[in-house]
């Protein structure tokens, strides 16, 4: 058995040798990914995807930069990084037909299931057509609800082809 003492500068433990007791970071997780189950989707047009065992910090960063982006690359880029996608296999996607809910769909499966929520990809439809069905309802109050015109800009009685109303 080995004891354990404090470095020279007493911040770290050393054994008797100097050395610091350390675990070995990639083994730990190498360890804690195999217990959980590999996931992905067979076929999404001619490509399979798997998802990485936890989010990319890359995907957290960009996601962050990128949120009120309606780009096409930055779009791409975020399906590319959550799924490892070369940007061939994206463009092949594109080109045989994936549509934007489809692309909106596989985007919140993953997302939800990486981050431990696992849901199937009719839930992963569901929430987009909630969310759809939301923006929708919003866009139709904001054109049916009359826009009230300052003071300013009412017109008075007499001679409405002047802008001031006055003849």
């Amino acid at each position: 058995m080995t004891t354990t003492e404090l470095s020279p500068n007493g911040a770290v433990p050393v054994d008797s040798q100097g050395a610091i007791p350390a675990e070995d970071f990639g083994e730990f997780f190498d360890e804690v990914r195999r217990e959980e189950p590999p996931r992905g989707l067979r076929n999404v047009f001619g490509v399979d995807l798997a998802l990485p065992a936890a989010m990319p910090m890359q995907f957290e960063l960009e996601m962050k930069l990128r949120q009120h982006s309606d780009k096409p690359a930055d779009i791409a880029k975020m399906l590319c990084i959550l799924f490892r996608l070369s940007d061939q296999q994206y463009q092949s996607m594109v080109d045989k037909g994936m549509d934007v809910e489809q692309y909106s769909v596989l985007l919140m499966w993953g997302v939800a299931n990486v981050s431990g929520n696992h849901i199937s990809l009719a839930e992963a439809r569901r929430m987009y057509l909630d969310k759809e069905a939301t923006k929708i309802a919003d866009l139709a109050k904001e054109v049916m609800t009359p826009d009230p015109k300052p003071a300013s800009e009412k017109t008075t009685s007499g001679d409405s082809s002047s802008p001031t109303g006055e003849s």
